[in-house]
């Protein structure tokens, strides 16, 4: 208890300095002289006659001074505008730039993004001339790198306060998983490697070494290993099979992104495999419950060898299943939830539609949600008995 409100102390006091910063600069807006920074300014607007020689680069900047929210409009739409002052530092550039920023987007209905303000962090895109000089810029986004290194930070203090040396060799192992998925995977993926040989290989992996972190190399461990493997090959083998009968393309909205910005972006055509990916995105979603399930049933087996040395094979495997019962209704419930809320957004805009619902849920990106979820689930519930049979015989007497 002493550790959970040390916690709670230590977020509470993060989180007043994150605010103490960030509204220290709200008082000084940019007048009306905006006009004295003409020779900078630029609308951010990309000219396709730009030759290939320029470099497109994202900087770090901050805002120094802002202008009012004015609009200005066409003949169907009304655009919201802000005139800032960004300094850029970064990568060996430092320079100011007047900015027309844009605050709306259009999505089927006006959507406006909040103004920016002094001491604002952003990025900026960049158009570098041969010459080595920024000639156009835009923001792009607003630059959180710091909330997500404090919510990192936060995360991870939880972990270690709260689970001692089991949180210090958590964190190891997430970051073992992240760096797995982000260092071997999608690099591996983006070349064009077989989405499905690969997912499983790391995947398979990244079980051994996590559980071994976490248990250590015993027979609790081994057959957690087993279990999990089981689990997400089963979990792999229902999409490929249900992906298949649908004839699903795995080509979704992120899917043709990805065609635009990466396949006709390089020199080298890439085919990629949108199914396998769909079906590689699976294994990797359902990879973590697995683990969690797998973990769980045979450290409970192992507590029970560990009272009752003589327990039987038979006697094993009923509290196993017993135990994995417990865990299906809210472990079950935990991946299909996730998964909802993951694609709420997209079950809404389905669904104000107005068509009917035979429409709505055979439409390939809802199913590809609905598969996910089901076949992540069904890979969970089929590592209950794997867990299980492979524990009791590890441990149990015969």
């Amino acid at each position: 208890m002493k550790k959970f409100f040390l916690l709670l102390i230590i977020v509470f006091g993060i989180c007043n300095v994150v605010y103490a910063t960030e509204t220290s600069g709200e008082e000084n807006d940019i007048d009306n002289n905006v006009e004295s920074y003409e020779e900078d300014y630029d609308l951010g607007l990309y000219d396709d006659s730009v030759s290939s020689e320029f470099e497109y680069l994202y900087l770090k900047g901050t805002v120094e001074e802002v202008g009012e929210v004015f609009e200005e409009k066409n003949d169907y739409y009304t655009f919201s505008y802000q005139d800032v002052k960004v300094h850029i530092k970064d990568q060996g550039y430092n320079t100011t730039k007047i900015i027309r920023h844009s605050l709306s987007f259009y999505t089927g209905i006006e959507e406006m993004s909040k103004p920016l303000k002094k001491g604002d962090k952003v990025i900026v895109h960049t158009t570098i001339s041969p010459d080595g000089k920024i000639q156009d810029t835009a923001i792009s986004e607003r630059d959180n790198t710091n909330y997500l290194l404090i919510i990192l930070i936060i995360y991870s203090l939880a972990i270690v306060i709260i689970g001692g040396k089991k949180g210090v060799k958590a964190l190891i192992s997430l970051m073992i998983t992240v760096l797995a998925i982000f260092y071997i995977i999608l690099p591996k993926l983006i070349e064009g490697a077989n989405p499905l040989v690969i997912t499983t290989i790391v995947s398979v992996a990244i079980t051994i070494i996590v559980l071994f972190i976490i248990a250590g190399f015993n027979k609790k461990a081994f057959a957690a290993i087993l279990g999990t493997t089981g689990g997400i090959l089963i979990a792999g083998i229902f999409a490929v099979i249900f992906g298949n009968l649908m004839d699903l393309s795995g080509i979704s909205e992120e899917a043709g992104t990805l065609s635009q910005q990466v396949i006709y972006g390089t020199e080298e055509m890439v085919k990629y495999d949108f199914k396998g990916l769909l079906y590689a995105g699976i294994i990797i979603g359902a990879l973590g419950a697995c683990m969690d399930v797998s973990m769980s049933i045979a450290s409970a087996l192992h507590e029970l060898k560990e009272e009752n040395n003589e327990i039987s094979v038979k006697r094993m495997l009923s509290a196993g299943m017993n135990i994995g019962k417990d865990m299906m209704g809210t472990m079950t419930n935990t991946l299909i939830l996730a998964y909802i809320g993951c694609s709420m957004v997209l079950v809404m805009l389905l669904m104000v539609t107005g068509d009917n619902f035979r429409h709505v849920i055979n439409s390939e990106m809802l199913l590809e949600e609905i598969l996910s979820a089901i076949a992540g689930s069904f890979g969970l519930v089929t590592t209950i008995p794997f867990t299980t049979l492979v524990t009791s015989l590890l441990m149990g007497k015969r």
